[in-house]
């Protein structure tokens, strides 16, 4: 196995200061009279209106934020006192905005204060990224004006879940979730990023009197693998910087593979894929890492078996870099673990359809992706609703799952998913059972469409069946997934297209990268002293970014 290291690494520049925190729980007590149980309609609109923020002014000023019909941001003033306050348009994009973030600044009295908004918008062309602006809060006269300009801070696609907040010298700190990776050291992972903004009087007439300017430009905030989101932001009374965020490292997954061997050898290139993706080294497109061993790396445990059907494994799952992989063996009698995490190649016995395995017992399974699906799922939970080590389907070798870990089927198909083609009701069936057993399980189900060579369309068709719900008839553009029971409830997952001859292994990497990241999160923190950086740097240019590569 060849081990794969990044030849540089991303450092942020050393200006985070670590600091203790304390936790505490505040009560409060109130008799039932003085709690307003019934809520009230606010914003009345024939509009879908979303992502509401809030913040006060003054005695009894209330500004709420928020996006409407996806592509518009209004603020709107209320008053207990004043009826037909003015709402104000910030932004209207030809894209979407897909998160908001306000700030105030000195709106605890009646003196005029400071509304700071920061939006970001996806497929708005030369106006997607993070934007800002500044408003102007009259609390005595109830009125809003504009202070600046909208501006953009960065211009980028997919940005989102901004998060901001000011400190007592009036800088803006804002962090948000992005994929931005042009190293390629984080493989395209969500990240936490960070910029530091001064509001400035500006001196050019007949334009508003504010904008911001960057004191840290876009800055990289977590520098390792592994997707994170949603990052909150407080600061303390001396002008520290703590961000939150939720973090897939300490994630558990496991994740199952169930592999069509067709004899006519149609899936031997995917075979060897399969295992250049997992376990990394050197194949006819060059070098690739190894899932597994960049997961061990970040702190997410990836545990993994690749199962082949009808009881049968391919001479390619002992070559190349599936060597040593191959048990020749069905099934193991106890679950992975952190200590034990790789199932290795094994022999799938039986799949399970219509509830049963195969009858006759001889025949052919190579092509059943999608009894073999449902027997992975039903390993987990059976019929009568057992689950884990406790499951027991109708199977003589079953799978057992970890029991904490975040569980994915990972099908892959070349051919119709019962008996392969043509496919017919039985083949819809099949999914319709693998999709519904999937769902009960709480298991995950990402099928593969390796390029068939007869009727792709029809196992297209069957894949998204499978991954978001089934419909009748062949459609592979959408699906209508209600939701009113098991089999129309929309599964969520996505089907990966694997490579076609001569292809890099690059997207499929991705893909399974992508689904090795939906494991579950933890919280943490950093904590910053940006001012004390600038202040005492001596290399640290102003308004550039604090991020730094290193290549030692």
């Amino acid at each position: 196995m060849t081990r794969h290291r990044a030849g540089s690494r991303a450092v942020l520049l050393a200006f985070l200061m670590m600091l203790s925190t304390t936790l505490c729980v505040f009560s409060a007590s109130a008799t039932e009279a003085e709690i307003a149980l019934d809520p009230w309609a606010i914003v009345d609109s024939s509009k879908d209106v979303r992502n509401t923020q809030i913040a006060t002014a003054g005695e009894d000023l209330v500004m709420l934020a928020y996006i409407e019909d996806g592509n518009r941001l209004e603020v709107q003033l209320l008053s207990a006192s004043t009826t037909g306050l003015p709402n104000i348009l910030i932004d209207e994009t030809t894209g979407s905005i897909q998160s908001l973030a306000i700030a105030t600044e000195g709106c605890e009295s009646t003196t005029p204060c400071r509304l700071h908004v920061s939006w970001t918008t996806k497929d708005a062309g030369q106006n997607e990224g993070l934007h800002y602006s500044l408003q102007s809060i009259d609390a005595v006269n109830k009125t809003i004006s504009h202070l600046s300009q909208n501006q953009q801070i960065v211009n980028r696609d997919n940005l989102r879940d901004v998060a901001m907040a000011i400190d007592s010298r009036g800088g803006l700190h804002l962090a948000w979730t992005d994929n931005y990776d042009p190293s390629g050291i984080l493989h395209g992972t969500d990240q936490i990023r960070y910029t530091m903004l001064q509001i400035m009087q500006g001196s050019q007439s007949n334009v508003l009197p504010m904008y911001a300017d960057a004191l840290i430009s876009d800055t990289l905030l977590t520098t390792n693998y592994g997707s994170k989101g949603h990052a909150s932001i407080g600061i303390d009374s001396d002008d520290h910087v703590a961000i939150v965020w939720d973090d897939v490292r300490g994630s558990s997954v496991e994740m199952l593979f169930v592999m069509p061997n067709p004899t006519n050898g149609y899936m031997n290139g995917e075979w060897s894929d399969i295992c250049t993706v997992l376990y990394g080294g050197t194949y006819d497109q060059g070098t690739m890492p190894s899932l597994k061993e960049v997961a061990e790396d970040n702190g997410i445990l990836l545990m993994e078996t690749i199962y082949g059907l009808h009881d049968t494994i391919p001479t390619q799952a002992n070559q190349n870099n599936c060597a040593g992989k191959n048990t020749n063996q069905n099934s193991r009698s106890t679950p992975l673990s952190a200590s034990d995490d790789s199932g290795g190649i094994r022999k799938l016995q039986d799949g399970i359809y219509n509830g049963q395995t195969p009858s006759p017992w001889w025949k052919s399974e190579r092509d059943d992706w999608g009894p073999g699906t449902t027997w992975a799922c039903m390993s987990w939970r059976d019929a009568n609703g057992n689950t884990g080590s406790q499951a027991n389907p109708p199977t003589n070798s079953d799978h057992r799952w970890n029991e904490v870990a975040t569980r994915i089927v990972v099908p892959f198909g070349v051919e119709g998913p019962y008996e392969g083609d043509p496919i017919q009701n039985s083949d819809r069936n099949s999914i319709a059972e693998a999709h519904r057993r999937c769902l009960d399980g709480n298991t995950m189900v990402a099928p593969v469409y390796a390029y068939p060579v007869n009727n792709p369309s029809d196992v297209l068709d069957s894949m998204i069946d499978l991954a978001w719900c089934p419909d009748s008839g062949v459609n592979t553009q959408s699906r209508n997934c209600p939701g009113t029971s098991t089999t129309n409830r929309n599964m969520s997952s996505d089907v990966i297209s694997w490579r076609q001859t001569n292809a890099a292994l690059t997207d499929q990497w991705n893909a399974l990268s992508n689904l090795m990241n939906t494991g579950s999160r933890d919280i943490w923190m950093t904590a910053l002293d940006p001012w004390d950086f600038l202040d005492n740097s001596a290399t640290f240019v102003n308004g550039t970014s604090a991020t730094i590569f290193d290549s030692n």
